[in-house]
This record gives structure tokens, C-alpha cells and sequence, in this order.
């Protein structure tokens, strides 16, 4: 049955299946494979010598829906496709696919085995979350603009009557104390409405050359005077050989100070921070002009109990979060700061194991 199979896709054709883009793996009638490309190779991580003549049953066994898909086609004669799932490679890592399943009929045209291709849709994936979270910030901004216009002026004359109040209050030391908690929650929502306006406008940089170790020291450092840095084990794996970025300092502070501050207060006892840097190269999702550009890539991973799939959907919401005190700008600003890089941020989470965030930022 295989050389009939072979015989029947001819060279040519199978010459075209190993060089294709996507994923392609031939099956004969029983559903062992005969063809297996090396897109395929390296959706799935396995090698074709490892997987020639098995059957699927065997080797997809974690990708049940794959199975169906398979036995369903053969079954009906019929092309079925799932433009959206998941797949569990040989390392037990999961990527986005799509799936599209048809029969491959002989000569007499009977169903001979099967063509299964595996598309990898991970990059649109991101691109779609991408592009909503610009929607919302879109969104954001306009609402914020509104908000802080109407916030301010009044936020200004409680300031300057408590203030006043003050200056009056004399030697009474009760009425002095309720002043200035007035004017400390004032100059609170003065500062939130400063971060609503930075989701508004885009901020002109100002960048100079800088190490990324050095700032994520800085962090460090600032965050060591605080009791939750005392419950957590801290490992560092920078990669020496990273030169300089052209960036803001004071920005990139502000975006890994807080991702760091977050990862900590989700952090109990035994709690982890992992900080990497490392070289990256790859295709950028978003912008022709910076495809095939090297980035470098920060990765700040912590032990705490992860993100809910809903949370990280919403995860770079403006005014989404599920802090008691948060106001769920932080990491709405992040993003932002990141995207005036020209850089990209990725999450990788599951809930109950943690979280990892990798910030790429492209060199000059």
C-alpha cells in the first residue's frame, strides 16, 4: 500500500510536500505514516525516521482531536479542518495549529490514506490579540482624556482649600492630621490622572545607550528595601555578550519594575523570580519594517499561581484588575512604553504554574 501511495503522489509532488511551509504528513490505509515533512518535523518535534511506518494512533496519542479528525475523514471520504486548537509536541509544549484533514484517493479513486496539515497560527494568535488590545487602548484613551479633563480643575481647588485649612488649623493636631490625609489622597488622584494622560498620548523618547542589566539591577535594588523581597529566592541569568540598547531608562524602569512588583506580591513563601536575558531572532508579527530584526529578550518568570485564561485575555485592559487597590493601569502603561521601542511583549502563563513575561526589545 505505501508504494501505491508513493507511486500515486509521484516525485514531483512529494519533492513540493517536503518543501512546503506548513505541516504535512501522508498516512496510508491504516493510518501509519508514509510522508512527513520537515515543517511537520518541527510543529510536532518529532523526526521522520522516528515516526516512518507508525501509526498515529501511537504517536498522536495527547492529540486525540488530531485522531478524530483522521479517523472521521476516513470514515466519510471527506475534507474536515479545525482552524483552531492546540497541539501537544513530543517536549509536551503546546502551540496554536489549525488542522485540515482529507482523504487521499488512488487511482480508482478509493480512499488510499489520509493528508493531514498542520499550519502553525500562533503569529496570528498574537497579531489578533495585538490588535485588540490597540483597540482598547484606543478606547481607553478617549474615555481617560475625558475623564481627567472633568478630574482636574476640581481636584485643584480641594487642594487649595484643604491647604488653606491647613495654614488655619493652627496647633490643632487632630484637624492638621484629617488635612493631610485630604491632601495625600488628592495628590493620589492627581498621579492617576498623570497615568491616565500617558495612555492618551504617545510620549517622545528620548533614548541613549543603556544596559539592560543595569536597569533590571536598579529594580532589584529598589525592591530590596521592602519585606515581600525577603520571602522570595531571586536567580539571575543574564547573558553576558548583550551589548547596549538604544532606549529611555526611565522608561524601561518603569515597565520592569512593574512586572517585577507584581510577580512579587503574587509570591508567598519559597516564592521564585527568574530574570534572563538572551539574544532573539525572529520574524516580528506586527511591522514589515522590522522583520528579521535581532531583539534582545527579557525574561521575567516567577512560581506564584499563574493567570486565569479570561485574565489574560484582558491582561493589558486599561482599569482591568483583580488587585484590591489596583487601578489596572500598570501594565496597560507597560505595554505602551514597550510598543514606543518598537518592541513586543509576550505572556506565558498557566494558572496555578506561574507566570512568565518576555519583553523583546530590537537593537539599534
Amino acid at each position: 500500500m505505501e508504494k501505491e501511495i508513493n507511486s500515486g503522489i509521484g516525485k514531483a509532488l512529494k519533492e513540493i510536500i517536503y518543501a512546503f511551509p506548513e505541516g504535512v504528513m501522508v498516512l496510508d490505509k491504516k493510518l501509519s505514516v508514509t510522508i512527513f515533512n520537515s515543517a511537520m518535523e518541527e510543529l510536532t518535534g518529532l523526526s521522520f525516521n522516528l515516526v516512518k511506518g507508525k501509526s498515529i494512533l501511537e504517536l498522536f496519542s495527547e492529540n486525540p482531536h488530531l485522531i478524530e479528525l483522521v479517523k472521521k475523514s476516513m470514515d466519510s471520504g471527506i475534507t474536515f479542518s479545525d482552524y483552531e486548537t492546540e497541539h501537544i509536541k513530543k517536549d509536551r509544549s503546546k502551540i496554536d495549529v489549525s488542522i485540515t484533514v482529507s482523504p487521499l484517493l488512488t487511482a480508482r479513486r478509493e480512499i488510499g490514506g489520509m493528508v493531514v496539515i498542520l499550519r502553525d497560527i500562533s503569529r496570528i494568535k498574537e497579531f489578533e490579540e495585538r490588535a485588540v488590545n490597540l483597540e482598547k487602548m484606543q478606547i481607553s484613551g478617549v474615555l481617560a482624556a475625558g475623564m481627567v479633563h472633568e478630574i482636574r480643575n476640581p481636584l485643584g481647588g480641594i487642594r487649595g482649600a484643604a491647604q488653606l485649612l491647613r495654614d488655619e488649623s493652627g496647633d490643632n493636631k487632630e484637624q492638621r492630621e484629617y488635612i493631610d490625609i485630604i491632601i495625600q489622597e488628592v495628590e493620589r488622584l492627581s498621579r492617576l490622572t498623570d497615568n491616565l494622560m500617558e495612555l492618551t498620548t504617545r510620549k517622545k523618547l528620548t533614548p541613549e545607550r543603556c544596559n539592560i542589566h543595569s536597569i533590571l539591577d536598579q529594580v532589584l535594588l529598589l525592591e530590596k528595601g521592602g519585606r515581600r523581597f525577603n520571602r522570595v529566592t531571586l536567580e539571575r541569568v543574564y547573558d553576558p555578550s548583550l551589548p547596549d540598547i538604544l532606549a529611555s531608562k526611565d522608561r524601561l524602569f518603569q515597565v520592569f519594575h512593574n512586572i517585577i512588583k507584581n510577580g512579587l506580591e503574587e509570591l508567598k513563601e519559597n516564592g521564585k523570580i527568574t530574570l534572563r536575558t538572551k539574544f532573539f531572532q525572529d520574524y516580528h508579527p506586527i511591522s514589515k519594517n522590522l522583520a528579521n530584526k535581532n531583539y534582545i529578550m527579557v525574561e521575567i518568570e516567577d512560581n506564584g499561581k499563574g493567570i486565569s485564561l479570561e485574565m489574560k485575555k484582558n491582561l493589558f485592559t486599561p482599569f482591568c484588575t483583580t488587585k484590591a487597590k489596583g487601578m489596572g493601569l500598570g501594565l496597560a502603561l507597560s505595554l505602551k512604553i514597550i510598543e514606543e521601542h518598537n518592541g513586543f511583549i509576550k505572556v506565558e502563563s498557566e494558572e496555578g504554574r506561574g507566570a512568565t513575561f518576555k519583553i523583546y526589545l530590537p537593537l539599534p
